[in-house]
């Protein structure tokens, strides 16, 4: 159970007994995976299922650009695990320094993490051994195994 939260005045708050004074205040309340409305979708593992499994797969497709698919894709790939990132836009951590963003790329490339941009996220399908990722763009019809 969470500790009750409460402003007491403007640069104060509650957590439960405990008074925090500050400055500045900044809340950071985290995302919520969003519904992609794909066929397959069942299929899929939220950022925040990632964090309970029991074992990692020998293989992941990370969906999206952003600094979760990277925080997670760098963990199972530090495990020996074969990561791909894909995103349907044309780069990946666009609020970040485009500068820094293609260090953190070639990094991840470099560990063995494949980063895929403008393939588009079309289905996931089971078969009897795996499930696939279907996606257009460059990679148009091509099937990614996790």
């Amino acid at each position: 159970m969470r500790a009750p939260l409460s402003f007491i005045g403007e640069a104060a708050i509650r957590v439960g007994e405990v008074l925090l004074q500050s400055t500045y205040i900044h809340i950071a309340t985290g995302a919520c995976p969003r519904p992609l409305g794909i066929p397959g979708e069942e299929f899929m593992t939220t950022s925040s299922e990632f964090l309970y499994l029991e074992e990692l797969p020998q293989r992941l497709v990370c969906i999206g650009g952003g600094y979760i698919s990277f925080e997670f894709a760098h963990l199972a790939a530090r495990y020996g695990r074969h990561v791909t990132i894909i995103t349907r836009s044309a780069a990946v951590l666009n609020q970040f320094d485009p500068d820094l963003v293609a260090l953190l790329v070639k990094a991840s490339e470099e560990c063995g993490i494949t980063v895929a941009i403008n393939q588009p996220l079309v289905r996931i399908e089971k078969t009897k051994d795996e499930l696939l990722v279907i996606v257009t763009g460059r990679w148009r019809g091509k099937s990614i195994p996790c």
